[in-house]
């Protein structure tokens, strides 16, 4: 194990390596034993990025007379060129919130003028479509979402019989997305599809046009809420189901269909036998799906962008696996034989491919959202079989205790908070990366914009959430965002009792609102359920808890089937803690069980939700009163206990369980051999509980929060412990 430590501030990363279903713990260098690990005094903030060169570029590079064009998030994010040679970078347009931010897919051309759509930004805060000419000028805004139309664009913008149609991830009357069509000129803007999870939810990637007919893929919605493959006809006629996702077979498609010798190939991000996804064909009338290749790692995961068709063979990229983690590009025939690695992303060379690749004059061109030299992506070109991989352009740049909540993985990164440390001592927001290294402050709290943070950050078109149990004009918490390097810390909203006292938990996101608890404030001062704006208007009291209904809520809410759900940790008949349920309205308050320290007393962390049922756990009750693992129907039907802690194998569970493979982890404050907590896997059927990890104070000790999933690896927090005790991070491999 190497514990990184510093004289403000400790943090270790655990390399525990599997061995079958056995782990060992192996020791970690100190940071601080010799250069260049020594941190001295405060550690430095990050700075805000700028400069005439962009930042973490997105998408598929677009080439248009001799030309490279494409689009980056740097800020709101700027729209370039460059030649294929990489000379000569230039920035065409930057956006600046209320012309749009953060854009989404990539660059198409019609007629010489450029066409694409952001994420977020204009009148509505929901996404525009927009049109700019090759040499930068006369921007023009063609269409901005208003949330009922579509909102949060997905994919790319595609040409068609004169008409752009395109897709967005959410809006419209199920709040699932929906397919539109418009003119060029920003006229005709029309609906012609909007999803209702049944028949699809969240659409990805960019349609295809294909015999007149319109082609796509949701990430999910369908029988097993993995994603479909649909057709459409441009009028918005005939829309159908070719095929459901089921996870073995794929799940969460990525990138849009390619049409090669009149059969459509795709990839989806997870599923298949690894659950690192998968390479597909399917019929135009949906006869016929194929698995062609199953990633597993050591040759690629999580496939990102659309493939393409060159010379007879099927090219595309991974975000991740191979030898350093960093994605790879590959090959694969048509008939899905010759599966092979061109080249294994390093990070020096670029890493995390973003969006597709291309081919021009013989070669393949692409890009990475980071890696370079700058570490904030390069473009690159690499012949067909491999050979003559040359970075063309490298996107240039410019220390906590007692973690808070969970690490969140986001672009490649860990982002976390911690309670305290920092100049003023009221905590941190941190990233770094899953090896270790680069631990960054993004952000140091003063009590005046926040102190305490609760929770775990959220990552939310492009910007980090987050709330602080205490600080703001009132002292009773805010709500907060930041950029993920940093920049543009934002106050959306300080409690002030009335509204709600000391959030509890993270925020979730639904439907393009944000929504949380407070376990204190209220009318009754027993803690409130609330939902805000991303921008911070419209706080919205939805229930005020009373005592009977439930005391002072503890973890996050968590969406499931169109309702909200989540746990008190006090209250109901017994006082011993309630699980309910409410409609994103506030409407329909339902209490679904109330604890009675015989099945559990005292909920802690937040549900989960796995296939079709609620799982959660207690700290307290349960035959040994040392706390239980439980699980529940969402109508509050077939409470079971899964497993009731005793001692040796954990005691007081703390944060959340996550799904992992099939399976359920999560960790214990205290129990095990040496009394400090335990890491824990068990399947969703109570059956085959297993200790993973016993700590020992010296690799940490009293884990907070709960653990997170990053490239089959187990990431998490203890809040004691380590060289300095004051908390450590690690990894389970």
């Amino acid at each position: 194990m190497r514990v990184l430590n510093s004289t403000v501030l400790l943090y270790s990363l655990l390399i525990l390596c599997s061995c079958g279903e056995h782990f060992n713990l192996t020791k970690l260098q100190s940071i601080s034993e010799s250069p260049p690990y020594v941190l001295k005094g405060e550690f430095k903030s990050l700075v805000s990025l700028g400069g005439n060169s962009p930042q973490n570029p997105r998408g598929t590079p677009l080439l248009l007379n001799g030309q490279l064009y494409g689009m980056a998030q740097e800020n709101n994010g700027v729209i370039f060129s460059t030649n294929p040679s990489g000379s000569f970078p230039r920035v065409l347009h930057r956006f600046n919130g209320p012309d749009g931010s953060y854009p989404s897919g990539s660059l198409i051309s019609s007629s010489g003028v450029l066409y694409g759509m952001t994420q977020s930004g204009g009148a509505n805060s929901f996404g525009v479509i927009f049109s700019i000419k090759s040499d930068g000028s006369d921007y023009s805004l063609l269409h901005e979402f208003d949330d009922t139309d579509g909102s949060y664009p997905a994919g790319s913008l595609i040409s068609h019989n004169g008409s752009l149609y395109g897709m967005t991830s959410s809006g419209g009357a199920h709040y699932g997305g929906v397919i539109f069509s418009i003119n060029s000129d920003g006229s005709n803007y029309n609906l012609l599809h909007e999803f209702n999870d049944t028949n699809g939810g969240n659409p990805t990637g960019s349609l295809i046009s294909h015999n007149g007919v319109l082609y796509g893929m949701t990430q999910s919605g369908g029988a097993h809420y993995s994603g479909v493959i649909f057709s459409i006809n441009p009028d918005g006629s005939n829309y159908s189901l070719l095929h459901e996702f089921n996870g073995t077979d794929g799940s969460y498609p990525a990138g849009s269909f390619i049409s090669h010798n009149g059969v459509l190939y795709g990839i989806s991000q997870s599923g298949g036998a690894n659950s690192s996804g998968v390479i597909f064909r399917i019929n135009p009338d949906g006869s016929n799906y194929t698995l062609l290749h199953e990633f597993h790692d050591t040759n690629g995961s999580y496939p990102t962008g659309s493939l393409i068709s060159y010379n007879g063979s099927l090219y595309g990229m991974t975000q991740n696996g191979s030898a350093n983690n960093r994605g790879v590009i590959f090959s694969i025939n048509p008939n899905g034989s010759n599966y092979t690695l061109l080249h294994e992303f390093d990070d020096t060379n670029g890493g995390y491919p973003s969006g597709g690749l291309i081919s021009y004059n013989g070669s393949l061109y692409g890009m990475t959202q980071n890696g370079g030299a700058n570490s904030n992506g390069v473009i690159f070109s690499i012949n067909p079989n491999g050979s003559d991989y040359t970075l063309l352009h490298e996107f240039n740049d410019t220390n906590g205790g007692y973690p808070s909540g969970s690490l969140i993985s986001h672009n490649g990164f860990l982002y976390g908070a911690t309670q305290s440390g920092g100049v003023t001592n009221y905590g941190v927001i941190f990233s770094i990366n899953p090896n270790g290294s680069d631990y960054t402050l993004l952000h140091e709290f003063d009590d005046t914009n926040g102190s305490y943070p609760s929770g775990s950050l959220i990552p939310y078109n492009g910007m980090l959430y987050g709330v602080t149990q205490t600080g703001g004009a009132n002292s009773s918490g805010v709500i907060f965002r930041i950029n993920p390097d940093g920049s543009n810390y934002t106050l959306l909203h300080e409690f002030d009792d009335t509204d709600g006292s000391y959030p509890s938990g993270s925020l979730i996101s639904h439907n393009g609102f944000l929504y949380g608890v407070t376990q204190y404030g209220g009318a009754n001062n027993r803690g409130v359920i609330f939902s805000i704006n991303p921008n911070g208007s419209d706080y919205t009291l939805l229930h005020e808890f009373n005592g009977t209904d439930g005391t002072y809520p503890l973890g996050s809410l968590i969406s499931h089937n169109g309702s909200l759900y989540g746990v008190a940790q006090y209250g109901g008949s017994g006082d011993q803690g309630v699980i309910f349920g409410i409609n994103p309205n506030g409407s329909d308050y339902t209490l679904l069980h109330e604890f009675d320290q015989t099945n559990g007393g005292h909920p802690t962390g937040s549900l989960i939700s796995h296939n079709g049922s609620l799982y959660g756990m207690a700290q307290y009750g349960g035959a040994n009163s040392s706390g239980v693992i439980f699980s529940i129907n969402p109508n509050g039907s077939s409470y079971s206990l899964l497993h009731e802690f005793n001692g040796t194998d954990g005691i007081h569970s703390s944060g959340s369980l996550i799904s992992h493979n099939g399976s359920l982890y999560g960790v214990t404050q205290q129990g095990g051999v040496d009394g400090s907590g335990v890491i824990f896997s068990i399947n969703p059927n109570g059956s085959n509980y297993s200790l993973l990890h016993e700590f020992n104070s010296t690799d940490g000790a009293g884990p907070f929060g709960g653990l997170t999933s990053h490239n089959d690896f187990l990431y998490g927090v203890t809040q004691y412990g380590g060289m300095e005790g004051a908390g450590t991070v690690f990894v389970l491999e």
